[in-house]
Parts: C-alpha cells; structure tokens; sequence
C-alpha cells in the first residue's frame, strides 16, 4: 500500500467485479484494464472502480439523415453492489471499442453514503422526428447536494430512464475536469430537438474519467461542468 497526501490506493487483480453476458471468466480478465479501491483519509469510506468494455447497445441513429453515425452502449448485468458511472457513445455503427467506469462503496457509519441513486433526469433529446429506424433519447443525471455524475445516459424509447441506471458520486471523490472532443451531432437529422455528445477529459494525472460522455442540448461550444473520480 502505498500513502499519498490526500487518498491511499490499493491495487489488486484478485476478482472482477463486471459481468459480460455471454462471456466465460478468461473473456472478463482479458476485458479489465484494472481494479482499484481509494480510500478518504478522512476515513469517509473507500471507494473501488473497474473499467470493462461495454457490451450492449441501446441507441443508434441509423434512417436520421444526421451528417455523421453514432451508437451508445452500456454494460449489461452489473454485479450486486456495483454500479454504473455511465453509458459510452462512439462516432460509428462499428463494434464498441469504449470502456466503461464501474463503482462500488464501502461506506463508514455515520459518513455520507459514496454513492447514490439520482433524483431525477434532465432531458437532452430524442429523435423524434427524425424518421430514424430507433427511437432513442439522452439524458443527464440529476443528484443531490453534495453528489455529481460522472457521465449521461441514453434510452431505447422516449421515457426517462431508471433511476438505477448510473450513480452518481460524493463531491469529495471527484474534480472537475474538461469537456473534451465532439463525438457526435445531430445536425442534419431533422429531429425536433437538437444534441452534440462530447467526450470527458482529464489533463490531470491523479483523475479519471469514466470512459462515459457529456451531452448538450445544442451545437454551441460546451459549458459543462463535467467530473472525473479522484484517485490520489
């Protein structure tokens, strides 16, 4: 183990906390880049994430007559206590090359919860009125005081998505980070409403993104606030 200034981390490869449908247990190791827990030296809890690839799409706006493709995908059948930092979208129909952050708390008696469900949604778009071969919709997680998200959602219909279908996480495990590249926009697709996915970044060396994307209701330059999960 070894103690930074303001997070201790542990590393270890000894499980795998994400289940891909279809897969056997040399498929799922051969999929993790790595496992990690960080722990506030407040002693609010400890914190673990994974990434994995993403193995399941649930949008793609194919028939919109958009100027360029795009498909979102999430991970499929989470193990119990672990949870979804968000869905990743990518500029083609291909298979998915994303990966994706997952999380799971160990919380402290008396401390905040790490992780918790979001509130509500805010909508972003649908394709209504497209004419494309999927209904789909984005939408931005909402939290409570003292929570964030670290990426958005997507849906295969036009209703808000559950409110398990990503986490959001305590303030002091995150920063703020940057809006990154465009990964895609609607332009062209004559839908009613207008959205540009664009990808997370971190320029700092002790923060990660979640491999998720920050959608925006329009083609302006991108406001954010967007957040990474602290790791030192």
């Amino acid at each position: 183990m070894r103690f930074l200034l303001i997070f201790s981390i542990v590393l270890t490869f000894s499980f795998f906390p994400l289940k891909v449908e279809g897969a056997d247990h040399s498929d799922l190791e051969s999929r993790l880049q790595h496992v990690q827990t960080i722990k506030s030296t407040q002693d609010n809890g400890k914190l673990t994430y994974s990434f994995t690839q993403v193995n399941t799409e649930i949008y793609n706006d194919r028939g919109t007559g958009s100027h360029s493709d795009v498909s979102i995908w999430y991970i499929r059948d989470f193990l119990p206590g672990w949870k979804s930092a968000g869905y990743f979208a990518q500029g083609s129909y291909n298979n998915p090359t994303g990966f994706v952050m997952g999380l799971k708390a160990e919380d402290v008696p008396g401390a905040a919860p790490i992780l918790t469900d979001p509130i509500d949604f805010q909508f972003i778009w649908n394709d209504s009125g497209s004419g494309g071969q999927n209904d789909g919709s984005i939408w931005r997680p909402i939290c409570k005081a003292g929570y964030v998200s670290l990426g958005s959602v997507a849906t295969n219909h036009y209703s808000k998505p559950s409110l398990s279908s990503i986490t959001c996480v305590r303030q002091d495990f995150t920063v703020e980070v940057n809006v990154g590249d465009l990964i895609w926009n609607d332009s062209g697709s004559g839908a009613n409403s207008d959205v540009a996915l664009y990808q997370i970044k971190s320029n700092l060396p002790y923060v990660l993104t979640s491999g998720s994307f920050y959608a925006q209701n329009n083609y302006s330059a991108p406001v954010g606030p967007v957040y990474g999960l602290r790791v030192q």
